[in-house]
């Protein structure tokens, strides 16, 4: 009678294993990436994609997020985030764009403005394009965070 006990619950639980696993999984597919979210103390979006031309007239992609800081410190987007532009699985380099060429003053001057705790503010960034067809995949995750990351595709307007 003990075997029998013993196999019952070898089977039982090996069962409930295999089910969790396949829920879990199939709950993470049906997610899938994720473009707004929390990293960390840190609220962010993905928002939006710009073609325009670099300093040099040369074809970039300038990125938008949304930054909220819910942690106890003064904070940075530059600092607290970490961001990746990818076209066809290599990632870009980061350009200049500027907003007055004048002043010299770039799209990316707000990225490492300090924000108080509670608040918010829409940073910019500049990547140099390789291609005008590639679509452009953005990635962004918390400096030494856990991992998380959220993820965006762009198609680009021909």
């Amino acid at each position: 009678m003990k075997k029998f006990t013993a196999v019952l619950l070898t089977a039982l639980l090996a069962f409930s294993m295999v089910a969790c696993s396949s829920e879990s999984s199939s709950s993470e597919q049906a997610e899938g990436p994720k473009d707004s979210g929390t990293l960390g103390e840190y609220e962010v979006a993905i928002k939006d994609c710009e073609v325009t031309q670099d300093y040099d007239g040369k074809d970039a992609v300038v990125i938008t997020y949304e930054f909220t800081n819910n942690s106890d410190d003064d904070a940075s987007f530059d600092v607290a985030m970490m961001t990746k532009v990818f076209q066809d699985g290599v990632e870009l380099e980061h350009t200049s764009v500027y907003i007055d060429e004048e002043s010299l003053e770039a799209v990316d001057g707000d990225c490492m403005k300090s924000i108080k705790p509670g608040n918010s503010l829409e940073v910019k960034t500049a990547r140099a394009l390789d291609n005008m067809s590639s679509p452009v995949e953005v990635e962004v995750e918390e400096f030494l965070g856990n991992g998380d990351k959220l993820t965006k595709t762009f198609e680009l307007a021909e």
